[in-house]
């Protein structure tokens, strides 16, 4: 019995290596390469998660460029586990700097600036007595 189940194992496991050393050159050469665009999006993606409670559960929505930012959503898991909602991110893509716009405060650090061209509906506070004023 044992030497059926090590001469089980033996075959899969060449079967297995096999697998891989032929069939791995064609998956790589399947892989599409990223657009410009697609560039931009993975930039952003990875700096609005670096400052997420638990990067990996991140999802992004309505992702798009206006001028030199990348706009859009996201949602991801808080320190209770539950994602919180979605909110707005901009991303400027000369400077590499991103801002999540969970609150007027966080707004108001970003500035006009950063985020009138991606939400220009979004109220900017014009001074930080008014946000740090609760709503």
């Amino acid at each position: 019995m044992k030497l059926l189940v090590w001469l089980f194992g033996y075959v899969c496991g060449a079967g297995t290596i096999l697998g891989v050393a032929l069939l791995g050159p064609m998956l790589q050469e399947n892989v599409p390469a990223l657009t410009e665009e697609g560039r931009h999006f993975a930039k952003a993606k990875e700096a609005i998660s670096g400052g997420l409670f638990d990067p990996y559960s991140a999802r992004f929505e309505n992702l798009k460029i206006q001028g030199k930012f990348v706009c859009g959503y996201v949602n991801a898991k808080n320190r209770m586990g539950a994602y919180a909602g979605r909110v707005p991110f901009t991303y400027n893509m000369e400077t590499g700097v991103a801002f999540v716009l969970n609150d007027k405060k966080e707004a108001f650090v970003a500035g006009a600036e950063n985020v009138i061209p991606c939400f220009p509906w979004y109220h900017i506070p014009s001074n930080a007595m008014e946000a740090s004023r609760p709503d």
